[in-house]
C-alpha cells in the first residue's frame, strides 16, 4: 500500500507547527474545517510509518486483518451514513481496538448508558449505535465532502480529527488519533475526556492515518503539495458556494426545495434542528421546517451555530426584521412585490385571524411549506400565493430573517450575527 518507510522530501516541521497555530485561531467552524484539510493534503505525502514503534506496527498489522474479515459490516453502514468503509473501520479501531460489543462513540460497553463523552447513549446493536454516531458528524462529513466511496485519505483524515475532537489543534499539536504510529511528531495527549497532558506520548493503536494509508491505494504524487502558506482553500466538496446576501437566502431556497414530498407533517413536540437531505427528518410541523432550514444554513454560513428564530408560528411571526403586518398602519394590502427570497410568510389558521401557519418565500408568487394536519396527513410542498392562501389562510405578516446588509435578525427582532 501507500504508507513508506522513507519520506519523500524533507518535511519542515516548524512549518508544520505554524500551521496548526494558524488553524488553531480560526474562528469560523467550517473555514476551520477546510484549513485542516489543507494541512492534511499537504501531510499524506509526507506520511511514514514510525516502524520503531513495534506495539504499533503489530496493532496495524491486526487492523488490516479485521479489516479484510469484516469488511461488509462496515460497508452496510457505510451505505446508510455516507462515511467510506474504510474510514468507519479505522474510526472502531481507535475507539474500541474493532471490538463490536463496544460503541463506535467512545468504545464503551454496548447493552448500557454510555458513561465516556458522548454520555447517555443506549443501544444494544453495534450497526444501530454505528450509524447514530456517524450520522451525528453529517455536518462535517458534508463539508469535508466525503460519500461512501470517497477514497480522499486527507478528507477522510480530517473528518476522524473532528470525530474525536478538536482539544489537539487547540493546542496547537498534531492528533494523536490521527498521526499516531507515524513520523508526525505527537507531543501531547488526551489520556481521558477532558484531561490533556503535554509531553512524550504512549500510545499502542495506530493513527487514523496510517490505517487508511494501509488499506486504500492511491494515486501516487512524484512531489508533495506546497506548505499551506493560509490554510484557508476551499477543499473542493462543500455546501457553502455563493457569497454575501443574495447567496444566503439562495442557499435557503436550494435546501428548503431538497425536502419538497419528503418529510410528512406532524405537529408534537419533537423539533428537527438541523436539515439533511440525504437523512430527512420523520415528521416535522410548518415552524419546524422553517426553523431547522434557516438553523442548518446560518451554521453552515458560520454565522452562528445554533440561531433558533422560533419554536412556533407565535415566536416567529416576531423574529427577523418586520416587512409588512397586516392590519397596521399604513401597511397596505398584502404584496408580493415588497418580499425577498428567503421572507417569512406567516397565515392565519383557517378562517381565523390568530397567526397559524408559515413559509418561506421562493419569489415569482411562490412559497414553500410544511403543509397538512395531524388527521389528513400533509408534506412539504410548493404553493402559489393565491386563491386558498389569501382568503381561507391569508398573510398575517412578513419577516426576513436576512436584511439587505447581511444582518442576520432572530427572535424578537435581535440582530445575531452577520453574513461573510
Amino acid at each position: 500500500m501507500n504508507v513508506v518507510t522513507k519520506p519523500p522530501e524533507n518535511l519542515d516541521l516548524s512549518k508544520l507547527t505554524e500551521t496548526n497555530v494558524k488553524i488553531k485561531n480560526i474562528k469560523g467552524k467550517t473555514q476551520k474545517i477546510k484549513a485542516i484539510y489543507e494541512r492534511n493534503q499537504w501531510l499524506v505525502p509526507h506520511i511514514t510509518r514510525d516502524t520503531s514503534n513495534k506495539a504499533v506496527m503489530n496493532s496495524l498489522e491486526k487492523f488490516q486483518k479485521h479489516y479484510a474479515k469484516n469488511k461488509q459490516k462496515y460497508e452496510t453502514v457505510s451505505q446508510k451514513t455516507g462515511v467510506p468503509p474504510e474510514l468507519i473501520a479505522a474510526i472502531h479501531w481507535r475507539e474500541s481496538s474493532g471490538d463490536f460489543s463496544r460503541y463506535l462513540h467512545n468504545g464503551d460497553p454496548l447493552g448500557k448508558k454510555t458513561v465516556n463523552v458522548p454520555k447517555g447513549i443506549f443501544f444494544t446493536d453495534w450497526e444501530e449505535a454505528a450509524i447514530h454516531a456517524l450520522n451525528q458528524k453529517k455536518y462535517i462529513r458534508d463539508v469535508v465532502g466525503i460519500d461512501s466511496t470517497s477514497k480522499d485519505v486527507a478528507k477522510m483524515m480530517t473528518f476522524a480529527e473532528y470525530y474525536n475532537g478538536l482539544g489537539y489543534i487547540n493546542h496547537k499539536v498534531n492528533s494523536v488519533y490521527v498521526f499516531s504510529g507515524s513520523n508526525i511528531p505527537l507531543e501531547g495527549k488526551y489520556y481521558k475526556d477532558g484531561v490533556f497532558t503535554y509531553g512524550p506520548v504512549v500510545d499502542k493503536n495506530p493513527g487514523v492515518a496510517v490505517m487508511l494509508l494501509s488499506i486504500i491505494d492511491i494515486p501516487k504524487q512524484e512531489s508533495p503539495q506546497a506548505i499551506p502558506s493560509v490554510p484557508l482553500a476551499n477543499p473542493g466538496s462543500t455546501n457553502i458556494s455563493k457569497k454575501g446576501t443574495e447567496g444566503a437566502r439562495e442557499e435557503v431556497l436550494e435546501l428548503a426545495k431538497q425536502f419538497e414530498g419528503k418529510v410528512p407533517y406532524y405537529m408534537d413536540g419533537n423539533r428537527p434542528k438541523y436539515m439533511d437531505p440525504k437523512s430527512p427528518p420523520k415528521a416535522m410541523d410548518c415552524s419546524d421546517f422553517t426553523s431547522a432550514i434557516y438553523r442548518t444554513i446560518l451554521r453552515d454560513l458560520d454565522v452562528c451555530e445554533n440561531i433558533d428564530i422560533g419554536a412556533n408560528t407565535r415566536t416567529q411571526i416576531n423574529s427577523g426584521q418586520e416587512v409588512w403586518t397586516a392590519g397596521k398602519k399604513d401597511a397596505g394590502s398584502f404584496d408580493t412585490s415588497n418580499l425577498k427570497k428567503g421572507d417569512l410568510i406567516l397565515f392565519t389558521s383557517p378562517n381565523s385571524s390568530q397567526v397559524g401557519h408559515v413559509g418561506i418565500y421562493l419569489g415569482n408568487g411562490q412559497f414553500i411549506h410544511e403543509s397538512g394536519s395531524n388527521s389528513k396527513g400533509g408534506n412539504v410542498k410548493i404553493s402559489e400565493l393565491k386563491g386558498y392562501w389569501l382568503k381561507t389562510q391569508k398573510p398575517i405578516s412578513v419577516r426576513r430573517i436576512i436584511a439587505d446588509d447581511g444582518s442576520v435578525y432572530g427572535q424578537n427582532g435581535k440582530k445575531v450575527g452577520t453574513i461573510k
